[in-house]
């Protein structure tokens, strides 16, 4: 199967990254051809708080081969990131999705996707609606999800906030690890 990874990824830091490299090296060994497609700007510096976004580790299982092409606010990366995957023609793509804040960027790559492709769509979601409530993280993770085929949800917590948008949500429950 072609699968196309979106999500933050090395050489980016975080346990969503440490995810993704987790589960790229899953699916490769089960002799899927995946590419994963990650941020080269995850956040502006004025939201992030820490003092580096990079990964400084040095172990293979976090360290996979990612192209840096999203810009968390530029949408006209969110265009390249669809051609990219018209282009590689996966069966699958799969969003890790963590907070409000990347859903215009991969609802909008999800939209494109899905109106020009037959691919498949699947959230992996980490969190749907973040602890600190903020207007409009409700609207933003529906746009975010309306085109979504399938959902796994790591928690029970997270299945019951999926079913609040999502009613009728094709899911699966299963916690960390997904693979």
């Amino acid at each position: 199967m072609r699968i196309t990874i979106i999500s933050t990824a090395y050489p980016l830091r975080g346990g969503i990254a440490q995810c993704a490299g987790i589960l790229y090296n899953n699916l490769k060994q089960k002799k899927h051809e995946v590419n994963v497609i990650t941020f080269k700007r995850l956040y502006p510096k004025f939201l992030f708080p820490g003092k580096t976004q990079k990964e400084n580790s040095q172990d293979d299982i976090v360290k996979i081969e990612s192209e840096p092409i999203i810009d968390s606010i530029n949408p006209l990366s969110w265009i390249k990131v669809f051609k990219k995957i018209k282009r590689h023609k996966p069966d699958l793509v799969i969003f890790n999705y963590w907070m409000p804040f990347f859903a215009p960027c991969f609802g909008s790559i999800c939209w494109l996707t899905k109106m020009s492709t037959k691919t498949k769509v699947l959230y992996i979601c980490h969190n749907i609606i973040p602890h600190e409530k903020r207007l409009g993280y409700r609207t933003l993770t529906k746009f975010a999800f309306k085109n979504a085929d399938y959902f796994i949800v790591q928690s029970g917590v997270v299945k019951q906030d999926l079913l609040k948008l999502f009613p009728l949500a094709n899911y699966k429950k299963i916690p960390h690890p997904v693979f």
